[in-house]
């Protein structure tokens, strides 16, 4: 009987053993994923505040205005151009749409480009 719990204990010991060895690895192996995760965390609010840097600095009002003064040319609305929503149902139904005329074409038409000179046949031969 002491020869059969001395294999008991044995086995027991073996298995204790196996399991804390496999225990062991898979917690180093969970220490090692949580150290990346980690590093990815540090790296991900190192971006953050990169991002909240840039977007505090494209959204600054002085720049935004700066920006507004220099692209938008916008003029004072004058009281004759303002109406009501009916009398815009109104102009809109009454007349055809019109398409708005690109201003650099009319830029190209004021600007025309000198017209080539008419070569001579001296000209063409290179003398």
């Amino acid at each position: 009987m002491f020869g059969v719990n001395r294999l008991v204990l044995l086995i027991a010991v073996v298995f204790a053993g196996c399991g804390l060895f496999n225990f062991k690895y898979k917690v180093a192996d969970l220490n090692s994923q949580a150290q990346e995760l980690e590093r990815e965390i540090t790296r991900i609010q190192c971006d953050v505040k990169i991002l909240s840097a840039e977007l505090r600095y494209l959204t600054a009002p002085k720049r935004l205005q700066r920006l507004a003064n220099r692209h938008m040319i916008l003029d004072k609305t004058e009281v004759n151009r303002l109406f009501s929503l009916s009398e815009f149902k109104t102009r809109l139904n009454g007349r055809a749409h019109t398409v708005r005329v690109d201003p650099l074409q009319n830029l190209l038409v004021k600007v025309s480009a000198p017209k080539p000179k008419k070569l001579s046949a001296t000209d063409a031969r290179g003398q």
